[in-house]
């Protein structure tokens, strides 16, 4: 059904507000928070910097957009998705209004640096309204430190929203929710429930801090849709605040909140904290493997189910020609059919990438996983 306004999907706006409130309440939000689902991260993490677009530059950025008088720019970790740039690159500020912070040793954003980067920012015409965090990275599932990231939003009077597309999830894992401490201080949240959850695609939360930034950023006048209120005012919709088309870049969208709503009532959250405590176990098992082998390398210790490593061959030189060999184990690896791997590119090196999201893997397919390595290696 469509969703826009409540009467048009009355059981699924039902189930989205209640699953909403409900993620809120694991972030640590109080009462007052609020957001939304839509599909995906990219639409997800776009939404929230709209809705920080308007808390820091006013209706205007909305109504009259650059020609308010301000350049915006986010600060952003060098290690974040694509999708950070692309959304300020969607709301007109130009790619380039993504200012990349650097990152410490274990790839994670240097809170340290983000002084640095704002004086880069401003240098360059551009006044950052936020700091955009990860928990955790797409390629190789760093945890920014949120703590120290919060205390320098809050000097700041900076918006700080974290795209935890990937990794949120391990919040409602007890043994592996540590990453994330500090969330419950974030202004917003992205959070793909079909990630490390295991919900199907596409399912993603857009959290709010305070829930009023939830239908501040976006406003629409359609009255097929949305009616005035009783006193002739703006138009409020059939179903007042709980018309979800008023906080969503879209307009029908699946009942999402229903099949999570459904999942969560049927099989409970212990069964979603072993499905992740499973994947995040099966990261670091292959990690102890991989560091105590002669002929392989890790680029990082595990925080998720995510981890970087390459085969390492004494007759291969490091540089370039150790580079080739990783993306030819990684081709062979593929066209074999038994192994699915990524490469991703770590300070000028390339790396194998690994992301574990079957609960159902065991040990031995780990094992298998890197004989086969060895074989197309030989």
């Amino acid at each position: 059904n469509g969703m826009a306004i409540r009467e048009m999907g009355q059981l699924q706006t039902a189930a989205e507000e209640r699953l909403v409130a409900w993620l809120g309440e694991r972030v640590g939000y109080s009462a007052g928070a609020g957001g939304l689902l839509c599909h995906g991260g990219s639409l997800g993490n776009l939404t929230a910097l709209l809705a920080a677009r308007r808390a820091k530059l006013g209706e205007a950025s909305w109504t009259a957009g650059l020609a308010s008088g301000v350049r915006p720019a986010l600060l952003v970790s060098e290690q974040a998705h694509y999708c950070v740039a692309r959304a300020a690159g969607v709301m007109g500020w130009g790619s380039e209004a993504a200012v990349p912070v650097a990152t410490d040793e274990a790839f994670r954003l240097d809170p340290g640096d983000l002084p640095a980067a704002m004086d880069r920012a401003r240098a360059a015409g551009a006044e950052p309204i936020a700091v955009v965090a990860s928990s955790c990275t797409t390629a190789v599932g760093a945890f920014d430190p949120l703590p120290a990231i919060a205390d320098f939003c809050e000097e700041h009077s900076l918006w700080l929203h974290v795209d935890g597309a990937h990794g949120a999830s391990q919040v409602l894992s007890a043994r592996h929710a540590a990453p994330l401490a500090g969330l419950e201080r974030v202004d917003s949240l992205a959070w793909d429930l079909h990630k490390l959850a295991g919900l199907p695609a596409l399912n993603t939360a857009v959290l709010f801090r305070d829930g009023r930034w939830a239908e501040a950023s976006l406003q629409q006048d359609a009255s097929y849709l949305f009616e005035e209120d009783a006193a002739g005012g703006a138009r409020t919709g059939k179903g007042s605040s709980h018309d979800l088309g008023k906080r969503t870049v879209e307009c029908t969208k699946r009942g999402m909140g229903l099949v999570a709503w459904i999942t969560l009532r049927l099989v409970g959250t212990d069964a979603f904290a072993a499905r992740i405590d499973r994947q995040v176990d099966n990261a670091r098992a292959l990690h102890e493997r991989i560091v105590a082998a002669p002929d392989l390398e890790a680029a990082h210790e595990p925080h998720t189910n995510i981890l970087c490593f390459r085969h390492r061959p004494a007759a291969v030189a490091p540089g370039p020609e150790l580079d080739a060999h990783q993306a030819r184990l990684r081709r062979a690896l593929v066209d074999g059919g038994t192994t699915y791997l990524g490469t991703t590119v770590l300070r000028g090196a390339t790396w194998l990438r690994v992301a574990l999201m079957n609960p159902a893997t065991t040990a031995a397919e780990l094992d298998r996983m890197l004989a086969d390595l060895r074989a197309a290696a030989g």
